[in-house]
Formats: structure tokens, sequence, C-alpha cells
């Protein structure tokens, strides 16, 4: 990979992935599913989320990408990142050092019943897709590479940012799975 930065977007995620996969993967539906106490998340919701937001993010990554390339206005060398005022506050609030709550939009909220299927393949799905879509933007800027937020399609962020905010917001949310996974009562 040419861009240092994408690299360690990459390396991040991987990371992500795999400790999702070496943490939660053994678990069965249950205790994925069980919550500390009402209103509180449980790992299957912090999964889902995080899958959610992932997919939100990718399918707006992917479209703004191709359009660069036919414009050929955001290839050539990969500058340091750049983060968009509006970048810097959304990463900030997803950060894992961040320690205030903060209510997830809506469009990317967990369900409240329990969740089904294998939300440990789902998190690895969408993050491995936003791994191939930062190969994808190696040696584009993605400084310059502009596209709508998808928590407020009014809001503009580059995909410098967008890869910023998931790979800070895995981290945030692993570590919110984390917690519940020893919190008294858990039985994984």
């Amino acid at each position: 990979m040419h861009s240092s930065y994408l690299q360690r977007i990459v390396d991040r995620l991987a990371h992500s992935c795999e400790v999702a996969k070496n943490r939660f993967q053994h678990l069965d539906s249950e205790v994925l599913n069980w919550q500390p106490e009402p209103g509180r998340w449980s790992i299957a919701q912090c999964l889902d989320h995080m899958s959610i937001a992932a997919e939100h993010y990718n399918g707006s990554i992917g479209p703004a990408i191709e359009k660069a390339k036919s414009r050929q206005h955001a290839t050539g060398l990969n500058p340091d990142p750049r983060f968009t005022l509006i970048g810097r506050l959304i990463i900030y609030a997803v950060s894992p050092q961040t320690t205030r709550k903060m209510k997830a939009p809506r469009s990317m909220r967990p369900s409240s019943a329990p969740i089904t299927g294998d939300p440990v393949a789902r998190f690895v799905r969408a993050h491995e897709a936003t791994i191939a879509l930062a190969h994808i933007a190696d040696g584009m800027d993605t400084n310059r590479i502009r596209m709508s937020s998808p928590e407020a399609r009014i809001l503009r962020i580059n995909a410098t940012d967008a890869f910023e905010i998931l790979a800070a917001h895995a981290a945030r949310h692993l570590n919110q799975a984390h917690r519940v996974a020893e919190t008294p009562g858990f039985s994984g």
C-alpha cells in the first residue's frame, strides 16, 4: 500500500476484526444477546451497531471513490490526512478515549430484539469491505474525495474522515462489548 495513512486504517480495522473473532465468535446467541441491565447494549447489539454503521459508511465511500476516479481529480500522491471540521467532531465523538455517552443515530441503532444470525461474521464482513475500499482508494487523495455523512446527509466529510471514523468507532464499541463481557453475571 502506498499510503501510510490508509495502511494504518487497514491495520486497525484488521485488528478489530481479529479481536471480535477471537473474543466473541465462540459465544452462543443467548450469551451474545445478554444485557447487563435494561437499556444497556448486549455484545450482539454492539456488533450489530458497528456493522450497520460500517455498511452505511461503505455505501457512501464506495460511490465517492468511483466518482473521484471518473473525474481523476483525487488521484496522485497520498498526502497526510486532513480532516474536515465535521469529520474531526465525529471522530472525537466516536473515539474510544471519549467517555461521554451519546445516542446512536436512529438509522444506525441496533435492534432491541435479540440479534439473530452471526453478528461477529457480519461485523467482520462489513469491516473487511471497508478494508477493500481503503485498498481501492490507495493512490488517491482521500482528503479531496467528498461525500455526505451517513448520519446526516447535509453534513459533508471526506473519505479520510470516513475511514478514521470507522476505525475509531470499531475500537470504541469493541471496548464497550468487552465491558459487557466483564460485567458480573455474564456467563461467557
